[in-house]
């Protein structure tokens, strides 16, 4: 469902979900061996999302989702359990703010936080290899170029910047754990006809 606010250029989102899949291939630790194997999973939850631009130049986005994925078919002990790295939340906003005037017009700075909730780190959740919750800083910074010569109209400069404060906590999935990806800056010159 989607519902534009009257009289603002803002929205609201929202989508439920009820997911089967049978025979599904996930990695499993058998016998002391990574193995593919096969389960039935279902997955449950919503997602909410809210767009605005909140005043010249300035936008902001957010959104939820809650996701209940469940294990129907492995093993005996598994059935009924939490599917391994399936947290039930997650949740991120982001504030962008484009200057409209002046010698800086066409700057375009932005930041935000994404949020990751607990999770099991396998699929018969124990306890001992539970994900924490975590949280990313993410930041952008971009610039129009038309603004320098408008011959070089459509051409954009921009740099990203994902887990700004390099947080380096571990993911544990399917009895395996890896680091999470650290701090990462892309910068990128792009061209739009």
């Amino acid at each position: 469902m989607k519902y534009d606010l009257p009289g603002l250029n803002a929205s609201l989102r929202a989508a439920g979900f009820d997911l089967r899949q049978d025979n599904a291939v996930i990695y499993q630790v058998v016998d002391a061996t990574n193995r593919q194997v096969q389960l039935d999973l279902r997955s449950r939850g919503f997602e909410l999302e809210g767009v605005a631009s909140l005043a010249q130049g300035l936008s902001v986005q957010a959104s939820y989702s809650y996701t209940d994925a469940r294990i129907l078919k492995l093993t005996p002990e598994t059935e009924g359990n939490r599917l391994t790295s399936v947290p039930y939340h997650m949740a991120s906003l982001w504030l962008d703010y484009t200057v409209q005037d002046g010698p800086a017009r066409g700057l375009g700075i932005g930041g935000g936080v994404r949020y990751v909730g607990s999770s099991f780190g396998d699929n018969l959740n124990r306890s001992v290899i539970e994900n924490d919750p975590r949280s990313y800083l993410d930041a952008s910074l971009r610039y129009d170029l038309d603004n320098i010569d408008p011959s070089l109209k459509g051409l954009q400069l921009q740099v990203n910047a994902n887990n700004l404060l390099d947080e380096d906590g571990q993911v544990c999935t399917s009895n395996y754990c890896y680091f999470d990806e650290g701090r990462e800056v892309l910068a990128s010159l792009r061209y739009r006809w």
